[in-house]
């Protein structure tokens, strides 16, 4: 649903009959064309822009703030040489 910010007081007859009065500094969420046009048209109020949200879509990977993939669980830097496991007496052979 709409939301707006009233930016002058007015009154407003929804349906032509049941009056409403919308103060200034106030928000109101609304789905009345009516109430939309005339508040847009006479410059009562304004559209209030969603914020963004920051979560990210089912399924994509978790970032760092700097936007960096970490979702393997590490800290990837890419300045620092990526980790290795040492080797174990199963992986070395002999010749």
């Amino acid at each position: 649903m709409p939301k707006f910010k009233i930016t002058k007081t007015f009154a407003f007859a929804h349906r032509g009959c049941d009056v409403v009065e919308y103060h200034a500094g106030t928000e109101v969420e609304t789905e009345d064309q009516a109430l939309i046009d005339v508040l847009l048209q006479e410059k009562w109020g304004q559209k209030v822009r969603e914020a963004r949200s920051t979560k990210a879509a089912p399924g994509a990977p978790e970032t760092k703030g700097d936007g960096t993939d970490t979702a393997d669980g590490q800290d990837d830097d890419p300045t620092q040489p990526p980790e290795v496991d040492p080797p174990t007496a199963g992986d070395i052979t002999t010749a």
